[in-house]
């Protein structure tokens, strides 16, 4: 093919440019976006299952915006709402899921200090669960062991069993002994 000398360049340029043009657009639509602030997260109105998903493990996990979480997690059950119930669970089960799991990468990026002040705010909240279970009346323990038992309830003691055998490391383990032993003290007072 002749061409003439002033529409060569013009060809070699957008030869090279356009792919390296997609490569770009395809990375930018496919990488996930920086999360929501507490802030743009109330401001926000209509949500993909995948946003809302990726909104609520967000907001589950220890390390959220404690101010404004119960503010949040309002506005986000309420988005959660449009969905058909078969849907709602499946969301709210993945971003249980999620949460363990970016609690865990949260626990092991902390540093020693750090990691030492979540572990014993976790055993504190293990305890005081325990200690809360044992001022139930019969049929508050009733709601609890069905809300355990449920779907979602069944999801997160999976993927918490899966995390303890699997992903933990031996001294994560050790780390969690007290919250294991005080999970399963709640459990057998049920």
């Amino acid at each position: 093919m002749n061409l003439s000398p002033r529409l060569k360049p013009v060809i070699i340029t957008a030869a090279v440019f356009l792919p390296l043009l997609a490569i770009l657009c395809f990375f930018c639509f496919s990488t996930r976006r920086e999360a929501l602030t507490p802030t743009e997260i109330m401001a926000k109105k209509d949500w993909t299952r995948e946003e809302l998903t990726d909104a609520l493990s967000r907001t589950f996990i220890a390390q959220a915006d404690k101010r404004r979480r119960h503010e949040v997690l309002e506005h986000l059950r309420k988005q959660l709402g449009a969905y058909p119930e078969n849907e709602r669970r499946d969301i709210r089960i993945k971003a249980l899921t999620n949460a363990l799991n970016g609690s865990l990468e949260q626990l092991r990026a902390a540093t020693p200090e750090d990691r030492t002040k979540i572990l014993d705010e976790i055993n504190k909240t293990a305890e005081n669960n325990y200690q809360k279970v044992l001022k139930m009346n019969p049929q508050q323990k009733d709601a609890l062991k069905k809300q355990i038992s449920s779907e979602e309830g069944k999801a997160v003691s999976e993927e918490m069993t899966k995390i303890m055998t699997s992903k933990l490391t031996p001294d994560e383990r050790r780390d969690f002994a007290a919250v294991s032993q005080f999970w399963i003290r709640t459990l057998k007072e049920l």
